[in-house]
């Protein structure tokens, strides 16, 4: 661990943050160290923060948080989409795309169902939130169950 990571452990989270909003870059600080900031001020009172961190960052920080036991927990997943989204909409788009692709096809895949419209392949039921491909050949129905409605939003 890079030296300046170590002296971080030791500052009181509040001063961490404003070290950290004060930087010009945190790629060199250790996710673990910025996962334990956010949860210890409370991830609502970090949305600067949030804001201005790394895409790589953001993976490892997500990573850390909503896979337990190899199991994707889907409700932290859409929460933590949801935190970015409140933190700056336009930049957490960004942030979500250069998230791992195999990670957001298991995302997308735990939140909808894709029918082939040119199959004659559609919803008995059209739930509440869904969209068209441009080409009108594929329906993305998301779920509307509430555990996934947040992640549901975001994708």
């Amino acid at each position: 661990m890079h030296k300046n990571n170590i002296s971080l452990i030791n500052l009181d989270a509040k001063k961490r943050l404003d070290f950290f909003l004060e930087q010009s870059s945190l790629k060199n600080i250790h996710p673990l160290i910025l996962l334990n900031t956010i949860n210890e001020i409370g991830v609502n009172d970090c949305l600067e923060l949030l804001e201005i961190l790394p895409y790589k960052q953001v993976q490892s920080i997500v990573d850390y948080e909503v896979w337990n036991n190899y199991e994707l927990d889907t409700y932290k997943l859409g929460e933590w989409f949801n935190l970015l989204m409140n933190a700056n909409y336009e930049v957490a788009v960004e942030q979500i795309y250069h998230l791992d692709r195999e990670f957001l096809g298991l995302a997308l895949k735990k939140c909808c169902y894709i029918y082939d419209l040119t199959l004659e392949d559609e919803p008995v039921e059209f739930p509440r939130l869904y969209s068209m491909c441009p080409d009108n050949r594929f329906l993305i129905a998301f779920s509307d169950d509430k555990n996934l409605e947040q992640l549901s939003f975001a994708m």
